[in-house]
Order: structure tokens, then sequence, then C-alpha cells
């Protein structure tokens, strides 16, 4: 008995990847595009390929922001591949997508089980501060004793890539390519058994040309400006009376 439970948990946690490419512009709108494979057994704790592409479509239809180019799932092998490319216009309306539509109504608070597929995303915008944060927790869906020998999960990994618009000045990525503007984190899957993985970064959002044309046109016309209108108020101001000639006497 014992063998045939070990069988099926190998079966459960052998080879489970996913890779991840976000782009984010510096409007707000982006794009994805994802690859997850990993054991019927563990595709179905989401429900199986099939309801997690109905819920996700149906979820994406209630938001006019976010526009789906491919959606798919397939067999190969022993594996479940489901793969997603989409584009969104706002990254929030992407970012609050499972938050809003796969938790249950009566407890908005707790996290659904699809949440451990995609993970809980924040981006806040402090001033012209841009932050960003991730957290991917595969343990509600892991068998306890995956949970306490997370060796079984052998090489499986994560990967996330994240293209932003300008260099950030913080981050916690794995490694950074190209200008810097890159960032790639690698996940271990044996090292997050019960450790959510986690992703941050904070970048500085450089103001727009035009911007900068306006504070450079307005600082030009400052002066100009403000001789005019101390010629108004020289003109505006009454004239004193004048002197009348003293009484004859």
């Amino acid at each position: 008995m014992r063998s045939i439970l070990l069988l099926l948990i190998l079966t459960l946690t052998s080879c489970i990847e996913g890779d991840e490419e976000l782009w984010l512009n510096r409007d707000g709108s982006g794009r994805i595009e994802a690859t997850y494979r990993m054991p019927p057994t563990l595709m179905n704790r989401f429900g199986g390929a099939a309801s997690l592409q109905e819920r996700l479509l149906a979820a994406i239809e209630k938001e006019p922001d976010i526009r789906v180019e491919h959606v798919s799932h397939r067999i190969e092998g022993s594996q479940v591949v489901f793969e997603l490319r989409a584009n969104f216009d706002d990254a929030m309306s992407f970012i609050e997508l499972p938050s809003k539509h796969f938790r249950d109504p009566e407890t908005p608070d707790k996290p659904a089980t699809l949440e451990s597929f995609f993970g809980e995303m924040d981006l806040k915008l402090t001033g012209l501060s841009l932050e960003f944060h991730r957290n991917i927790n595969l343990s509600p869906i892991l068998p306890l004793s995956v949970q306490e020998n997370g060796a079984m999960l052998g090489d499986s990994a994560f990967n996330y890539t994240l293209h932003l618009p300008t260099k950030p000045s913080t981050h916690n990525a794995t490694s950074v390519s190209g200008d810097g503007t890159t960032l790639h984190w690698h996940f271990p899957l044996k090292d997050h058994v019960k450790t959510p993985m986690h992703l941050h970064t904070t970048m500085f959002l450089p103001l727009p040309w035009w911007l900068w044309t306006a504070l450079a046109l307005l600082i030009l016309l400052l002066p100009y400006a403000l001789l005019r209108l101390i010629r108004r108020r020289k003109q505006s101001r009454p004239l004193p009376p004048t002197a009348q000639p003293p009484a004859a006497a």
C-alpha cells in the first residue's frame, strides 16, 4: 500500500514547470505569455485544465481591458500543458483578476485555490515610484508528504521574467539582462513547498517628455508673466491728487 501511495505522490509531483513572461509599459498596458506543465493529478487540484480554461475565459470576458490572444490545454506524454497569451490596457485589471473573480464572495479575503496557480499580485504607485509584489503559494495544493519532503519535487521549477519600462531601483530577481530593465526569477519548487515564492521590484517612473517641455516653458515664461503683472499693477494704481495753489491773501 505504501509503495502505491509513493508512486501516486511521485506521479503527482514529477516535472512541474512554469514559465511566465510579463511586459509592463509606461502607460500601464502590457502583455503576458505563460506556459505551465504538470501532471494531470496536480492540475485536477485546480479543477482540471478544461475547467481552468473555462473559468479564466469567463473572468476575462468581464474585463474589457484584457484581451486573450491564445489559451489552450493539451496532453503531452504524462503532462498537461496549459498556455496563455493575453494583452491588457490597464495593469490593475490584470493584477486584480484572480482575487476579483475566483474568490468566494462570502470570504473575499481568503485566497482561492486558483490563486496558487496565478499568485497574488499587488501594484502600488506612490508619487513617481511604482512598486510591484507577487506571491505564489503552492502549499495549498501540495500533499502534506510533499510539504514535509520537498526533495520529492526534484528539478521542478517556476521561472518568471518581467520586462519594465525603466531600470528598477530595487528588486529581488535571480538575474538581470539587457539594459537592466529585464528581471528573471528562478524558483526551485523543492525550496518553496511551505514558503511562498516572492517577487518584488520598485522603479522610478520618469516624467514624460511633454511634461518636461511644459515645465521648461513655464520656467521661461514666468519672468515675463511677473513683469506684466507688475506693469498692470502700476497702471491700475490711482494717481496722487494734484497740488492746489495757495489762496490769495
